[in-house]
């Protein structure tokens, strides 16, 4: 039986709230230069941080080489 890894789990639920929330800003950006701000700060790290959790669990992550 494989277990999970709960940590993962954790980071995606986060990564996938900032996208909601990332969009849900979109928005109301012209009107505030503190959200634009936040705005910019979330589009710049959680897609690296979704492909960097993915790569994670790539086919043949674990044998040696990989």
């Amino acid at each position: 039986m494989n277990k999970r890894n709960y940590y993962f789990d954790n980071a995606k639920f986060i990564l996938i709230f900032f996208v909601v929330f990332g969009h849900l800003l979109q928005s109301f950006i012209a009107d505030n230069e503190t959200i634009h701000a936040l705005y910019k700060a979330i589009y710049t790290f959680h897609m690296p941080a979704f492909i960097l959790v993915s790569g994670f669990f790539a086919k043949g992550f674990y044998q040696k080489g990989y």
